[in-house]
């Protein structure tokens, strides 16, 4: 073999999913992909600014129930309004899935909020 090829059961980028977890208010960072959110409290979740993280694909989970996350995007720059509707992860069952799109735009690809 020519060493290009990886074994079958390697898990290719593995290391970039680790999961972190919010319970307040807070920015994500360019290396954050899986994140846990608190919805048992109230508070704003800030997407990292698209150019920190072109390509990325974000995976935001609630747990709890009795408060509401609201995933925003950064202030200023060209496009610092949502393109993607603001609805609060509020419980458990909550999710969103947010694509940056060539460090230009973040796009919401799927979501579920009750």
């Amino acid at each position: 073999m020519n060493g290009l090829i990886t074994g079958r059961n390697e898990a290719v980028g593995a290391e970039s999913l680790k999961q972190r977890v919010v319970s307040a208010t807070a920015t994500l960072t360019p290396e954050d992909r899986v994140v846990l959110v608190d919805c048992s409290a109230t508070f704003t979740l800030t997407l990292c600014p698209v150019s920190e993280c072109p390509g990325a694909l974000v995976y935001i989970k609630g747990f709890g129930t009795g408060g509401a996350v609201t995933v925003a995007t950064p202030t200023g720059g060209m496009l610092a309004t949502p393109k993607f509707t603001v609805d609060d992860l509020t419980a458990a069952t909550d999710y969103k899935l947010m694509l940056n799109v060539a460090g230009v735009e973040w796009v919401e690809l799927a979501e579920v909020t009750t």
